[in-house]
């Protein structure tokens, strides 16, 4: 067998494999929405040594890490960038202003064991094509100037 022929022959035992493998996605065995696919939530990997996700309490510190720091004295600094959009009965969704901002929190533990998370955001609405900050607006709904409050 040539060389040309041997690598030839490799890429259409490749491409079939892929083939195979991607139609053994659709199979009823490897569905994500079916109840098998869940597993049992019991055992070694819902415990730690810092939580217990098998417990409220161990829920409620898990959720509570991921907005912030249990450190009291700590703070979480975050950003955010998207679209303002218009939503009307039986019309396409409409994009209307670019918003984007910066956030900072922190965790405060309540007398009940639950946490409040204390936040303070700056958010600056924006002009869709140019992105410079917007002092005020036309709204394209009703054809009206809007003054932006920042």
């Amino acid at each position: 067998m040539k060389r040309r022929d041997f690598f030839k022959n490799i890429g259409n035992l490749g491409a079939l494999s892929a083939g195979l493998t991607t139609l053994s996605l659709f199979s009823e065995n490897v569905r994500a929405d079916l109840p098998s696919a869940y597993g049992q939530a019991s055992g070694e990997s819902l415990t730690g040594p810092y939580v217990d996700l098998r417990t409220g309490v161990g829920n409620k510190i898990a959720y509570s890490r991921l907005n912030g720091d249990l450190d009291e004295s700590q703070q979480k600094v975050g950003w955010f960038k998207g679209y303002i959009m218009a939503v009307r009965p039986h019309q396409p969704i409409k994009d209307i202003l670019g918003i984007q901002g910066f956030g900072v929190s922190r965790l405060e533990q309540q007398e009940d064991g639950s946490y409040a998370k204390i936040l303070r955001e700056v958010g600056l609405y924006t002009d869709l094509r140019t992105g410079e900050v917007l002092e005020e607006w036309k709204n394209p709904l009703t054809n009206e100037d809007v003054k932006v409050v920042h």
